[in-house]
């Protein structure tokens, strides 16, 4: 039987809401990416500090338990879009778990760039993961399709 997780960063919560939509139309687990170090509360001062952060290279500390994944064959993996592609959180988190076998579907959050527009950066993160249709989430109406799309509706 194919099990599913759910993986996401968020910010501001919008990306949160909408894993949660995907956890509700799914059933599938549900696992926050968390940083040791929280961003700043205000959005241009988090704009400021994660640019200097992917300037640099540097991968924040998370907060996670430990998790094993190799119960799962999908990964949705979420997270809003920070200078055109994920937040370093989220490359905190593939350099720490490999997702190499699984299918892997990404969703994002994002007042004006698709996804595809820092893919191939993410994509590369994840191993040696088959990739699924991607979806840059603009509201409810757009998850059961893509989720029908992914085969997992």
């Amino acid at each position: 039987m194919s099990k599913t997780l759910i993986v996401y960063f968020s910010w501001g919560g919008v990306t949160r809401k909408v894993a949660q939509q995907l956890q509700k139309l799914t059933g599938a687990d549900l696992l926050e990416i968390t940083t040791a170090k929280k961003y700043p509360t205000s959005y241009l001062a988090c704009v400021a500090s994660a640019k200097l952060e992917m300037l640099q290279g540097k991968l924040p500390a998370l907060t996670l338990p430990q998790q094993d994944l190799s119960a799962y064959d999908t990964i949705l993996l979420g997270y809003p879009i920070w200078w055109f592609t994920a937040p370093q959180p989220v490359f905190s988190f593939l350099r720490a778990y490999d997702l190499s076998g699984k299918k892997v579907a990404i969703f994002c959050t994002s007042g004006s760039s698709p996804v595809e527009k820092g893919l191939n950066k993410v994509q590369k993160a994840c191993g040696k993961a088959e990739f699924l249709p991607p979806l840059t989430a603009k509201g409810n109406d757009t998850l059961q399709p893509w989720l029908q799309q992914i085969g997992l509706k």
